[in-house]
């Protein structure tokens, strides 16, 4: 196994290791103040999951369109390329030799 392969994941480990602790640390229960005078209680560690969970996904859906529409662009372009130039025929590819 090469050693930068063993970095990353001993990098990895580490950051898991780090984020577990830190949880544990915090586990302490957060009020969450809802609209209407509603509120909840959760641990502090959940609360900061939930959040960067739900970044992620927001950060996906943003990517995911700007990725449709570059597919689409290329399927455009792909199209419109095989128009332009047609694929040449055998005969025209092969070389004449005259004799």
């Amino acid at each position: 196994m090469p050693l930068l392969r063993i970095l990353i994941w001993a990098v990895r480990l580490v950051v898991v290791l780090f984020v577990f602790l830190l949880a544990l640390k915090n586990s302490d229960p957060v009020t969450l103040r809802f609209f209407f005078g509603m509120t909840g209680q959760t641990p502090l560690a959940w609360l900061v999951l939930l959040v960067f969970t739900a970044g992620v996904l927001v950060g996906m859906l943003v990517l995911a369109g700007g990725l449709f529409r570059a597919r689409r662009k290329i399927r455009q372009l792909t199209r419109q390329n095989a128009q332009d130039n047609p694929p040449a025929s055998s005969a025209e590819t092969l070389p004449q030799v005259e004799s």
